[in-house]
C-alpha cells in the first residue's frame, strides 16, 4: 500500500480550510467579501465611481466660480470623499464627492 499521497492531501485540505483560504475562495465568484456584505463586483463599481467622481470634481474645480472660502469647503469634502473611497468605504466616500460637487454647483455622474 502507498501512503505517500495522504500528506499532500492532509495538508491540502488543512489549507483550504484555513480562514483565511475560505475568504478568498468565497470571493471569487462575486460573493460577500467584507463585513458590509458587499460583493467584490459592488465593490469595483463603487470604486470606478470614486475615482469618476474625483476626476470630475477635479476638471469642475477648475473652472468653478465660487468664493474661496466655499472652494476650500469643496476641497476638504473632495478629500475627504477619495480618503474614504481608498479605506474601502465607497458608499461614505461617494457621499462626500457628491456633496463637494454640489458645493462647485455640479451635478454629479454616476
Amino acid at each position: 500500500m502507498k501512503v505517500g499521497w495522504v500528506i499532500p492531501v492532509l495538508l491540502g485540505a488543512f489549507v483550504l480550510s484555513s480562514p483565511g483560504t475560505a475568504s478568498a475562495v468565497g470571493t471569487s465568484n462575486g460573493g460577500p467579501n467584507n463585513r458590509h456584505g458587499e460583493t467584490e463586483i459592488e465593490i469595483h463599481a463603487a470604486s470606478a465611481q470614486c475615482v469618476t467622481l474625483e476626476r470630475q470634481f477635479d476638471r469642475e474645480a477648475r473652472q468653478a466660480s465660487i468664493s474661496a472660502d466655499e472652494m476650500a469647503d469643496a476641497r476638504a469634502l473632495r478629500n475627504q470623499g477619495s480618503r474614504l473611497c481608498a479605506i474601502g468605504n465607497p458608499g461614505e466616500g461617494i457621499a462626500k464627492l457628491d456633496s463637494a460637487l454640489d458645493k462647485l454647483n455640479v451635478n454629479p455622474r454616476s
